[in-house]
């Protein structure tokens, strides 16, 4: 595919924009990251994807993203350090992917990729993720490419190329089956039209790369859906309320966005699915955000669950641009005001410029550290932020959240959906027949006084009362500004 002079400016205006930002907001990661870091090293160390060794519970949601940290871990390499680099590989490629998007949908020509393009990726709701060392850059470059593949698809090597992405797909987040599902309709539909056999060469190539993925996944940990669906989605109207809630505070940061979606969904029923390709995109987005609403939300900022969705609605938005204003300096104007509503919410929206506010690596690793040193090679550990901490100090685990624990995900929660999503279920006396040597209330800086479920019932306990004591511990860590600051570990320790 070829660029003219104007578009390379602009994927490179894009690129150095998005480094930095991510520059600025350095050393931000997410804790559940720290969780994939922990199943790949644990695995390249010879005892399998398990977050503690000898307990097979799928405490990530993304096997894919795991089984590349995993090759990079046994080729000894700083996960936090190829997470970001590779993140920020697939963020380019997808960049430039949109960019060129007009040479795969009808309809679109070499201004409206551009300016999808730069509506989507000045957008602060997928900008962070090239930091996070979470899935979601990988999980939104499958998602575009599968897509790409499946509107275009007309040789047999297309077709089976198209079945490995969507395979793909699903192997990085569950949530692909909303994409997978209507690609596979899709094609079958042009196997009506057109008599080709592509959909029966996409279906083979698909269930020759996911099934043995799917059985040896069921086999290995047990369990059809990963502990992280278990421990954090549950029915019932609470829930629904809060992924409306969830749903209606993404509006503000991407409404836009959100708007022109509902108003191409409108032209493409009324044009009783002519336009195919968009067609095909409304879908997945609808599919998707009826899904993360039923599932309710999510709690940690920058919108993960939406995140993968940027680029596919920056699309859909363009195409109802182009039917709203015919005038190419109309067209533009709107594509800059839609721009500008986005760079806005950088600096306005608390779900994205919190971010450069919490930087939990530092004063994560430092405990973790200090614990590792502090603690007995064999002690056990409680925590509610099982990523940072249980990662550098390589001690035992028990998640009290229950990401990683089977036991309190399947426990039941007073009340499920009204609470924060995914810290709502615990369990203090389980948590207390193991015998923990340190046990780590509220969030990675530790809490004098009980945070959530696990801390409550923990805390209330008389055998706690009589067994553990407070210890404070300070750590200096640096500021956004580089500035040294002191802060305080707080834990529970285990008389001797």
């Amino acid at each position: 595919m070829q660029c003219s002079g104007y578009k390379k400016l602009i994927i490179l205006s894009l690129i150095l924009f998005i480094v930095s930002y991510n520059a600025s907001i350095y050393p931000w990661m997410m804790d559940d990251a720290f969780i994939f870091f922990r199943y790949a090293e644990n695995f390249s160390n010879g005892q399998g994807f398990v977050y503690n060794p000898c307990e097979k519970v799928e405490g990530c949601t993304s096997f894919l993203w795991l089984l590349i940290l995993s090759v990079a871990s046994l080729f000894k390499l700083d996960l936090l350090w190829f997470s970001k680099i590779f993140n920020s590989l697939l963020c380019f490629a997808l960049v430039y992917m949109v960019a060129n998007s007009h040479e795969r949908i009808e309809r679109f020509d070499g201004i409206m990729s551009s300016a999808a393009a730069a509506v989507a990726f000045t957008s602060g709701i997928f900008a962070p993720w090239l930091s996070s060392g979470m899935e979601v850059a990988l999980f939104s470059f499958l998602s575009m490419a599968a897509y790409f593949y499946t509107i275009k698809s007309e040789t047999k090597l297309d077709y089976g190329v198209c079945g490995v992405l969507h395979a793909l797909v699903l192997m990085a987040r569950p949530e692909g089956v909303f994409l997978a599902a209507p690609a596979m309709f899709y094609l079958y539909q042009n196997h009506r039209r057109r008599g080709d056999y592509g959909i029966y060469i996409s279906l083979v190539k698909f269930a020759a790369v996911y099934t043995p993925y799917f059985l040896w996944r069921y086999f290995y940990y047990g369990s059809l859906m990963p502990n992280t669906f278990h421990a954090k989605v549950g029915f019932g109207l609470n829930q629904l309320a809060r992924g409306t809630a969830y749903f209606c505070d993404y509006f503000i940061a991407a409404a836009p966005l959100v708007i022109l979606f509902a108003a191409s969904l409108f032209f493409v029923i009324k044009r009783r699915f002519e336009d195919r390709h968009i067609a095909l995109l409304c879908i997945y987005a609808f599919l998707n955000i009826l899904f993360v609403i039923s599932v309710g939300g999510d709690f940690m900022y920058g919108f993960r669950f939406f995140a993968h969705l940027t680029a596919p609605l920056a699309i859909i938005s363009i195409y109802a641009l182009a039917i709203f204003f015919k005038s190419a300096a109309k067209f533009k104007t709107a594509v800059v005001i839609v721009i500008i509503y986005g760079l806005i919410q950088f600096y306005v929206h608390p779900e994205i410029y919190g971010i450069s506010n919490s930087s939990p690596v530092e004063f994560g690793r430092e405990a973790g550290l200090f614990l590792k040193n502090e603690a007995a090679a064999d002690a056990t550990l409680a925590i509610n932020t099982a990523g940072i901490i249980p990662y550098y100090s390589k001690l035992r685990t028990i998640d009290m959240l229950g990401l990683t624990n089977r036991h309190i995900a399947m426990s039941r929660a007073d009340n499920f959906g009204a609470g924060p999503a995914g810290h709502e279920k615990g369990d203090g006396k389980y948590i207390l027949s193991k015998k923990p040597d340190i046990i780590i209330m509220g969030n990675f800086e530790g809490s004098r006084t009980p945070v959530y479920k696990s801390d409550r019932e923990v805390y209330l306990d008389n055998g706690f009362k009589a067994n553990y004591i407070l210890k404070v511990h300070k750590i200096t860590v640096r500021d956004q500004s580089g500035a040294s600051v002191e802060k305080f570990f707080y834990y529970f320790e285990r008389r001797k």
